[in-house]
């Protein structure tokens, strides 16, 4: 029997690290018969060399950090690898892009951003952990206490907080009361979540930080370079935005490893109505009013998110600023002997798809650590805070000088 030719026709992007490689480009690719067109970079902020009212830092950009691409078509693997040679690059069945010359070092890679002021969120910081005791999986902790940042609590099952106390401290580690886990409407992380959320309601706490055991600290985007920042400037930036405007519910920041630094350009640096997790600024006042609060079992903070969404509150993510967070099921601890075993990602999409059929369905394509994940329909939302503009006026919002610098 004939064997299958499984190939799947592409076509490969060639990255120009210099645009003066362009017309050489042109010409290898004629001579060899590919068929190919040239995509010019597209931008969606303009004017980068100006002050956006809601960005956090004056962004720039390296005009030879920018690239053109070219798209070339290839229908089989002996083309493909045809391609390769062309520039020096060895091609497999899974390639899909090049970078031609090659890509030159980012000689700023190594440094980092800091401030010369001292900055620190007005409003309490909470860690939601489980088995992250030992100081080499407390990430989230780590970091904090290495800027100098102590004010925060862990929030930590009965059974763990002997082994919480000795590495946080007694006065920086809550205890779940137990009827969290009586309570069979939730399970998994969402009790943490919830009972912070709830206490906070409780102790006239207005908004709170809820934050995730396992990131290790922020990254600031400028120059198409994504550079570790050193400082909690960012939550006190998106602190700013919160009590400036209304309808602002759930602010945070995207994970760094879902938008490459080169390619930031070509999105907004600041988006609405979309997915915020892991690193969360909670209005608990304005979403208790409309009936909101952490529920059920799984995806507790999409959950919470859609719910925000389809009753008209705004989330609000910063992409300028950047969380470094490590992919899912990576690490030792959390949900990883929970909710995310013996089928419980696919029961967790499942779950997720029920309560928002509308907003929600199910993908396998592109999740090999998963095995199948969500797609959300964010593009249904278009609420807006009174009188925010990204390019016009201010409108009242008024934030200090960051100071920012790179050593």
């Amino acid at each position: 029997m004939a064997q299958i030719n499984s190939f799947r026709v592409r076509s490969v992007k060639i990255h120009l690290t210099d645009d003066a490689v362009l017309a050489d480009v042109e010409e290898r690719l004629k001579a060899n018969d590919f068929e190919y067109k040239i995509k010019a970079p597209k931008y969606v902020n303009s004017g980068f060399d100006k002050m956006s009212p809601h960005m956090l830092f004056p962004v720039q950009y390296d005009a030879s950090r920018v690239e053109t691409v070219i798209e070339a078509k290839v229908y089989d693997l002996e083309q493909l690898k045809q391609l390769g040679k062309l520039f020096g690059k060895k091609l497999t069945d899974k390639s899909t892009y090049l970078h031609f010359p090659t890509k030159k070092a980012n000689t700023n890679s190594k440094k980092i951003w800091q401030s010369s002021n001292e900055y620190e969120p007005e409003y309490p910081v909470f860690i939601i952990s489980k088995g992250r005791y030992a100081r080499d999986l407390s990430k989230t902790g780590n970091w904090l206490e290495s800027i100098g940042f102590n004010d925060f609590k862990v929030v930590v099952e009965q059974q763990e907080y002997e082994q919480y106390a000795e590495r946080f401290g007694e006065d920086r580690v809550m205890i779940i009361p137990q009827y969290y886990f009586e309570d069979l409407n939730i399970e998994f992380s969402v009790r943490p979540r919830k009972y912070v959320f709830d206490f906070c309601n409780e102790t006239g706490i207005k908004k709170h930080w809820c934050l995730d055991d396992n990131f290790d600290g922020f990254s600031l985007w400028n120059l198409h370079t994504c550079l570790e920042l050193k400082s909690l400037v960012g939550m006190v930036y998106l602190e700013q935005l919160s009590n400036t405007y209304d309808k602002m519910g759930l602010l945070g920041f995207i994970e760094r490893k879902f938008i490459p630094a080169s390619s930031l350009h070509q999105r907004e640096l600041n988006q609405f109505n979309t997915r915020v997790f892991s690193c969360i600024l909670i209005d608990n006042e304005m979403l208790t009013a409309n009936g909101i609060n952490w529920r059920n079992k799984y995806n507790e903070d999409l959950d919470l998110n859609l719910q925000c969404l389809t009753k008209g509150i705004c989330t609000f993510r910063c992409n300028q600023v950047q969380i470094n967070k490590p992919t899912t099921l990576s690490m030792k601890g959390g949900n990883t002997t929970d909710c995310h075993v013996n089928g419980g990602i696919e029961k967790r999409v499942d779950y997720i798809i029920e309560m928002f059929p509308k907003q929600c369905s199910k993908s396998y394509k592109k999740n090999k650590t998963l095995g199948c994940h969500f797609i959300v329909d964010y593009k249904a939302f278009n609420q807006r805070p009174t009188g925010f503009s990204f390019n016009g006026k201010r409108a009242g919002f008024e934030y200090g000088d960051y100071a920012l610098y790179l050593t």
